[in-house]
């Protein structure tokens, strides 16, 4: 890994049809990472990565893609990145290998081995003259993977990549984009409602809400930072509870009391010696960690029967 960042973007903004999306991004993605882009529906998402692309002008601010102005984009930075829409951006009259024939003219550095190996582990059988538009969803997906991987590129840009695949083709996808990491040193940027498949690939986690960057740091530092802490027993005053400033919510779960916080070690030692009690952390997984980024704090808690 680098110093250097394939993007970086300054106080982006930017309207869609009056409305805005972009509300002032600050953004870096350092070199060599595979970040996971995650917010609600109408975050942003795809709007930032369409940005980064120079398919979107934003209205202010600056956004720099393998160190140039998004906005002008030379061929050779162009030819650096692979891109996965959530619309595929195929060919649909083409056959499948005219459609693979097509991009690798445009690509320099087009790896024939890669391709032979991506169309065996994506079952994807150019032989067979099928068109891509009587390909089924899935394998108009994973075609559209696979040209944006064979080039080798520095950059890749994934939105929804895996939706349509089954569970079989989803694990074989997100490994060829595990081996692209491993094998070339590429930057990824994975955008998915799935947080299980980010979570299974990705080292950093930025998540847009409302146009603005919420996070954007190591998933491992966000984990240490968003922990479940239960307590067994009656001991701990819940409505104390409730009103400290790291307390998400908590609820009561039978003999046990679990309190969702935005806090670290330093914070659970300070709470054992107030309560004279031991607490137990539970370390979140990136689904249970979603909604802790996204919720104000609670007055009050939730009880559960």
């Amino acid at each position: 890994m680098t110093n250097f960042h394939p993007i970086q973007t300054r106080g982006l903004k930017l309207e869609l049809g009056g409305a805005p999306v972009l509300r002032g991004v600050d953004w870096t993605v350092p070199e060599g990472t595979a970040t996971g882009l995650i917010g609600r529906n109408g975050a942003g998402k795809s709007t930032l990565l369409h940005t980064v692309l120079g398919l979107l002008i934003p209205s202010e601010g600056e956004c720099l893609t393998l160190g140039q102005d998004a906005r002008r984009l030379d061929d050779d930075r162009l030819a650096q990145i692979g891109f996965v829409d959530q619309q595929y951006q195929l060919l649909s009259w083409m056959t499948v290998e005219s459609q693979i024939r097509f991009v690798a003219m445009m690509r320099p550095g087009w790896d024939l081995d890669l391709e032979r190996r991506l169309l065996d582990e994506f079952d994807l059988r150019p032989d067979r003259g099928e068109k891509v538009a009587d390909l089924s969803g899935g394998a108009r997906q994973r075609l559209a993977v696979l040209v944006a991987l064979c080039h080798r590129p520095r950059l890749i840009l994934l939105d929804e990549p895996v939706s349509s695949q089954d569970p079989i083709f989803r694990g074989v996808v997100l490994q060829a984009l595990r081996d692209r990491m491993m094998e070339d040193g590429a930057t990824v940027v994975l955008s998915s409602h799935v947080l299980r498949d980010i979570e299974s690939i990705v080292d950093r986690i930025t998540m847009l809400n409302n146009g603005r960057i919420g996070a954007n740091e190591d998933l491992d530092v966000l984990k240490d930072k968003h922990q479940l802490w239960i307590v067994t027993g009656e001991r701990v005053d819940r409505p104390i509870v409730a009103r400290m400033p790291y307390v998400v919510h908590s609820a009561r779960l039978g003999s046990e009391f679990h309190i969702w916080v935005r806090a670290g070690d330093e914070e659970r030692r300070s709470f054992e010696r107030e309560h004279g009690v031991h607490v137990e952390v539970r370390r979140l997984s990136l689904e249970d960690l979603f909604p802790l980024m996204l919720e104000p704090r609670r007055n009050g808690e939730l009880e559960v029967a």
